[in-house]
């Protein structure tokens, strides 16, 4: 009986692991991806703020077509700050998950 209970001990042991072992592998691969998207969400924001540069540097004799176009720019840069942003705390959230 206690032999038994030993190898399930064991096996259970074994499982848990290799549990172990593949979540340490995610957890590199979730790191590498946030690095990627911190660097691209600096990217962006370093974008946005050219944007608001220029912007604020325009005259008001400038075409009121390039202002606009300015600001649909600027936007999209927003929009796209947006989706990185929450593209970064859903790994971030995942191993909250996972941990938790």
């Amino acid at each position: 009986m206690l032999l038994l209970e030993l190898e399930q001990s064991k096996g259970r042991v074994k499982s848990l692991e290799g549990l172990v072992s593949e979540l340490q592998v995610e957890l590199v691969e979730l790191s590498q991806k946030e690095a990627k998207l911190e660097a691209e969400l600096t990217r962006t924001k370093a974008n946005v703020e050219e944007l608001r540069q220029k912007n604020k540097g325009l005259r008001e004799s400038k075409p009121a077509a390039e202002l606009k176009k300015l600001g649909f720019d600027l936007k999209e840069l927003k929009d796209n700050l947006t989706v990185k942003e929450t593209e970064l705390k859903k790994p971030i959230n995942l191993r909250e998950e996972q941990l938790g």
